[in-house]
């Protein structure tokens, strides 16, 4: 959970429940935990403000382009644009600027879009609050939807780190998925997993879309 402790602002823990869900401890460590085959992670204190950052905005929920998208209200079987419907009962602080009506991001799985805009608001999504300028992660990438590709510092570009044992990597590689080191440390369930955090199954259908735009990709502009 994360709480907002003045003047320390906002700080992360961790509560494990234990096995008849009656009582949670708060954790002063990391730990993992196997739950019917699949493995839970704790995350320690330090663990949490590694993403819970100033240029992540700490708490990391939906944005305006995650929410701008039609979405159909059970209750009364209306569908609707959620972010207008949310604006119209008063829940939004601001009123919606035309920039936020405009700005949408693509779900992985809606095929209706190219795999181009769905890698990259999956890269925004998931990777964007690490990878961005004065972000605490490595190397100078900037993941953001609405950089252009080619500021990304990603497209062709060299491997600042482990190469992974490629002997021609770039971050992406136009054209080659496979000489990409982006790819290969989302594949990754070892060491160079990323994210390093907070995930320990493969996103098969992220990475395919992931492997189809890079193989698509013949310019960086």
């Amino acid at each position: 959970m994360l709480h907002h402790n003045q003047p320390h602002g906002w700080k992360g823990y961790s509560y494990e429940w234990n096995d008849a869900e009656t009582e949670a401890t708060l954790l002063t460590n990391y730990k993992d935990k196997d739950f019917n085959g699949q493995i839970w992670h704790y995350p320690s204190r330090a663990h949490c403000d590694s993403c819970h950052t100033t240029i992540s905005g700490f708490t990391l929920g939906p944005e305006i382009g995650q929410l701008n998208r039609s979405f159909v209200y059970p209750s009364s079987g209306i569908t609707a644009n959620q972010l207008i419907s949310l604006e119209y009962i008063n829940v939004l602080m601001n009123a919606l600027s035309e920039a936020d009506k405009s700005t949408s991001f693509y779900a992985i799985d809606n095929e209706l879009y190219s795999a181009e805009r769905r890698a990259r608001s999956y890269l925004h999504s998931n990777c964007a609050n690490c990878h961005q300028p004065t972000s605490p992660g490595g190397g100078n990438m900037d993941l953001r939807m609405a950089t252009s590709l080619a500021d990304t510092n990603i497209c062709n570009q060299p491997v600042l780190g482990d190469t992974l044992g490629l002997s021609s990597p770039a971050i992406v590689a136009s054209g080659e998925p496979d000489s990409s080191v982006l790819v290969l440390r989302m594949e990754s369930l070892g060491r160079h997993r990323m994210p390093p955090l907070g995930s320990d199954m493969l996103d098969s259908q992220a990475m395919s879309v992931i492997r189809n735009w890079i193989s698509d990709l013949s310019t960086c502009q």
